[in-house]
């Protein structure tokens, strides 16, 4: 679990993966969880990333999850917002991200 400032996120160890509630922040952010989930879990893949709301701080992240292919699965009502935020430009801070695609 990763727990910088005030946030906090699971990484929920399943028989033979993780699964991870939640993107919040940043893909920086993002990124941190992969890799702690990695360390903690080296033989395990993350499987998916689960998002419940449209709240940027609980999708500030999920370029990050996209972007390594890693599927998101989002309730209905917020699919219109997470797919403008992974079709999105980002200039200033480029990500990996290729397509929205990842969107379950």
């Amino acid at each position: 679990m990763v727990v910088p400032e005030l946030w906090k996120v699971e990484e929920i160890r399943q028989t033979d993966d993780i699964v991870i509630p939640e993107a919040p922040i940043s893909n920086g952010y993002s990124k941190r969880v992969i890799e702690d989930a990695a360390k903690r879990f080296p033989s395990l893949p993350v499987k998916a990333v689960i998002t419940t709301s449209d709240a940027w701080p609980h999708i500030g992240g999920l370029r990050e999850y996209a972007a390594r292919g890693i599927p998101i699965y989002a309730l209905d009502l917020n699919r219109p917002i997470i797919e403008r935020l992974l079709s999105a430009p980002h200039h200033i801070a480029p990500t990996r991200l290729p397509d929205s695609r990842f969107l379950r």
